[in-house]
């Protein structure tokens, strides 16, 4: 028995030397999200700008085929709604143009909210807006063309508000963000919303968002299922919903939650192979106790070897393909604890937004970003945060807003998710 099992033990190492060294890198070439994929950075920026003009032509046709005064003036009507559900603000600055193109991202945005909340009979219940707050408004063309199709709210910028010179430009920069934000959370509680989402110019909506968003808010937030009864949740006890947030940041490495997630799911793929083993074995083998006991103490060893084998494949396949596996069904989306990272769709209760606002303009953040002090605001009101998985926007800016520099490189993994 030593002799056999010393046998196997030989090949399973020589089996995991050749898969791990060999054959894994080779399959990891294909797999973005790997942390073994090397990134090929030319083809990824050349691919970046073909997407986005196509992304763009679809956009452009989509809008050709509505007609804007109808559009416009539908949504005025439902900002006057003493009932209102949902105000969307999508948060716009001018950016400049990368190389010879404008990537017009404001313009996908708009079209593809549009179109979901149109195809989704939920347009009733939104204000989608604009809420233009560059500092030269007028120069934001783009924005000025959408104004056609969309209500437009503009921030009006004084002496005070201006950047005036290049050695306050970054303190400025960060300053402005979170004004801007508070202008735009403002602008959209004056239309009374049960909940304010704030979209970045630059984050791309599923085409199921909003379907989902509406079956997490009613099952997962405002009333739950417990012991067979429904229960309606307290609106109090929770700050924000994000609804992205990169996927490069939503690997296994995040936080212990998610770690968690890791082993749980290496637990179920050595517990599946060690069952099919025991099944085979079972089919095949002798009800005799000697055979049996060794039966089971096999059972144990693939167990282990299979759960020793899975834990590193799994951690270096990457959580963003688990997480994209959920998104087969929106019964499979759920809520998990959210992160202090990012802001590219954010979804307040409206009774949050007042405190929030307040936060913005008054709070000393010194070289904290927004989303971060955001985050400590939270913890001192003992609010919870929850992130929706998987996303239901995915961030398509490739160059930043606030310095026009190119995103890193693993921003290349994300602008092909979808």
């Amino acid at each position: 028995m030593f002799r056999h099992y010393a046998t196997f033990s030989l090949k399973t190492i020589i089996f995991y030397a050749i898969f791990f060294s060999c054959l894994y890198p080779f399959l990891s070439r294909y797999l973005r999200f790997s942390k073994l994929y090397q990134l090929d950075e030319n083809k990824t920026v050349k691919n970046v700008f073909d997407i986005n003009s196509e992304r763009l032509t679809q956009a452009e046709s989509y809008l050709n085929t509505i007609n804007p005064d109808h559009t416009k003036q539908m949504y005025l009507k439902n900002g006057a709604k003493s009932d209102l559900r949902l105000a969307i603000g999508v948060v716009t600055v001018g950016r400049s143009p990368i190389r010879d193109d404008n990537p017009m991202y404001l313009t996908q945005v708009m079209s593809r909210l549009h179109q979901v909340l149109t195809e989704s009979n939920a347009i009733g219940d939104i204000f989608l807006f604009i809420c233009n707050v560059d500092e030269h408004p007028e120069k934001h063309t783009e924005a000025t063309y959408l104004t056609n199709f969309f209500p437009n709210i503009t921030r009006v910028y004084d002496a005070g508000n201006s950047l005036l010179d290049d050695a306050h430009l970054r303190r400025t920069r960060h300053s402005s963000e979170r004004q801007d934000y508070a202008y735009c959370l403002e602008s959209a509680l004056h239309f009374n919303p049960k909940y304010v989402v704030l979209v970045e110019d630059d984050a791309y909506p599923h085409q199921d968002f909003y379907e989902i968003l509406h079956t997490i808010l009613q099952t997962k937030l405002e009333t739950r299922i417990r012991r067979g009864g429904l229960v309606v949740e307290d609106p109090k006890d929770w700050a924000w919903l994000k609804l992205s947030i990169p996927y490069y940041m939503n690997d296994f490495h995040r936080d212990n939650f998610v770690r968690t997630q890791w082993i749980t799911l290496t637990c179920v793929i050595s517990g599946i192979i060690t069952l099919t083993f025991y099944l085979y074995k079972e089919t095949r083998s002798l009800q005799s106790t000697k055979i049996q006991r060794n039966h089971i103490l096999s059972c144990y060893i693939v167990l282990i070897v299979s759960f020793l084998f899975f834990l590193p494949v799994v951690w270096t396949f990457g959580r963003p393909y688990y997480l994209k596996s959920r998104g087969i069904s929106h019964y499979f989306y759920y809520l998990e604890p959210g992160t202090s990272c990012c802001t590219p769709a954010v979804l307040y209760p409206s009774d949050k937004v007042p405190g929030i606002i307040d936060f913005l303009r008054h709070a000393d953040f010194k070289s904290i970003p927004m989303d971060w002090a955001m985050d400590e605001y939270r913890r001192e009101l003992k609010l919870k945060q929850y992130l929706l998985t998987p996303n239901i926007f995915t961030h398509i800016g490739f160059y930043s807003s606030l310095n026009g520099l190119r995103k890193k490189k693993s921003f290349a993994y994300e602008y092909f998710n979808d």
